[in-house]
């Protein structure tokens, strides 16, 4: 269990000293999360207990999100370890912690209607293949699967090179 301050250490060591914790939001067996304030505004902090749904959500957020404009959160850091990422914070509260009449509940999905249409709408981005982060995503999740038989200190190591590999970006095309 990854608990508030925690989230808070984590914010201001990767995105802004400052940050001030906002509150908790519940918690499930998948990741911890806090609302925090930044000197950009507010921001959501999630730390996934699972690596694979990390890089599923960092990969939502960085491939997918950006189609919807500003009804999806921004990815402002992605954090490997722990697995964490930290976007901006919509405005509003969840539609659970309410009580709508008939009518607002229908306008309410609707519009998570349109949004969901557009997620599904959008395509994936028109660049070539960033083959360095894809093989530096590859590369983690054959290191989780050594985890039993590397030590810590060199998982580590192989981790930072994967960073690196990463931080390359995209490279010229070969020739066909």
């Amino acid at each position: 269990m990854t608990t508030a301050d925690e989230l808070l250490d984590l914010c201001r060591r990767h995105f802004d000293p400052r940050t001030k914790p906002i509150t908790m939001h519940a918690s499930h067996e998948q990741r911890t999360v806090l609302r925090a304030a930044t000197r950009d505004g507010e921001v959501v902090i999630k730390v996934h207990r699972e690596r694979d749904r990390y890089l599923r959500e960092r990969n939502a957020y960085r491939y997918w999100a950006p189609a919807l404009a500003e009804r999806a959160p921004r990815l402002l850091a992605e954090i490997d370890d722990p697995p964490a990422v930290i976007v901006t914070a919509l405005p509003g509260d969840p539609v659970a912690d309410h009580t709508l009449p008939a009518e607002a509940e229908r306008d309410v999905f609707a519009q998570a209607g349109a949004i969901l249409a557009a997620w599904h709408a959008a395509q994936p981005p028109h660049t070539n293949p960033d083959m360095t982060t894809w093989l530096a995503e590859r590369g983690e999740q054959w290191l989780q699967l050594a985890e039993p038989i590397l030590p810590a200190a060199e998982r580590a190591e192989i981790r930072a090179h994967l960073r690196e590999l990463a931080a390359l970006g995209q490279i010229g095309r070969a020739h066909v």
